[in-house]
């Protein structure tokens, strides 16, 4: 029982700090999470054409549930073409562990990936996320 309770307690205290960082109320469709930190998304505008700018307001958490220090980059690319978009997007920091990258859109239809790259002096990792353009 005592281990039960344990596991339950790791559990309960994993969420709760994740729950400190999340003020974006992103779909659950657009959370990413790892053993290491923890992001939302969402486009703005909402919804995604192709030929259409938007932008990409994002947040991201370590597993603490403090606010990552570096400015993360994010980029979009077609696994099924193995190419990425004709744009660079550009991160601007707005504090807090949120951010806003510009300079999306998506030429063509099909499968496009967000991979969201995180540098932290504890090491790097991507998180990604499939989007279907139509």
């Amino acid at each position: 029982m005592r281990i039960f309770t344990g596991v339950i307690l790791l559990t309960l205290s994993t969420t709760s700090a994740f729950a400190d960082c999340g003020t974006l109320n992103a779909p659950t469709d657009q959370q990413l999470s790892s053993k290491a930190y923890q992001l939302q998304y969402r486009m703005e505008p909402d919804g995604l054409a192709v030929s259409q700018d938007f932008s990409v307001l994002f947040e991201v958490c370590k597993s603490d549930g403090t606010a990552v220090e570096g400015t993360p980059s994010v980029d979009a690319y077609m696994p099924m073409h193995g190419h990425g978009m004709n744009y660079r997007a550009q991160v601007e920091k707005l504090g807090d562990g949120k951010f806003r990258a510009t300079g999306f859109m998506f030429h063509m239809p099909g499968k496009w990936q967000f991979k969201f790259d995180i540098n932290e002096p504890q090491g790097s990792e991507q998180l990604t996320a499939d989007h279907m353009v139509k």
